[in-house]
């Protein structure tokens, strides 16, 4: 597999802080908040990678946007900014938002979340270097 680092350049600055948080979150990953903040940094970056990308600052409109713009690749894929967030914010509402209580969330389920949002923003990225946005 490719592993291409990130740079604030490829992504907003917000984006790549927010993943750079990520993986520090994950240095103390017995504790549950620990995990939970790791993957709310990693939709954060996600959210400001797809708000940038479309130059809209509601999430929703902005994925639609990029969408219908058809110029970032297969529907599926672009689809996953969607499609991530919502399971996450329906499965484990207290990611985000405080919540009286709360879930959990596994190690291996948090590295998944963050991988796959990681995958999507290295994707976008690159799709962004291509179409010389």
């Amino acid at each position: 597999m490719i592993r291409q680092a990130l740079a604030p350049t490829d992504v907003s600055n917000e984006a790549f802080e927010h993943l750079e948080q990520a993986k520090t979150h994950l240095l103390n990953p017995a504790s549950s908040r620990s995990r939970k903040d790791a993957v709310r940094d990693a939709m954060s970056a996600m959210e400001a990678m797809v708000k940038k990308l479309a130059g809209d600052n509601d999430y929703d409109d902005a994925c639609k946007k990029l969408r219908d713009e058809k110029v970032w690749g297969i529907d599926q894929i672009i689809k996953e900014a969607q499609s991530v967030w919502g399971f996450l914010h329906k499965h484990h509402p207290d990611v985000r938002h405080g919540q009286a209580s709360g879930t959990d969330i596994t190690l291996e389920e948090a590295v998944y979340w963050i991988e796959r949002i990681t995958t999507f923003v290295r994707y976008m990225a690159s799709r962004r270097r291509v179409l010389g946005r």
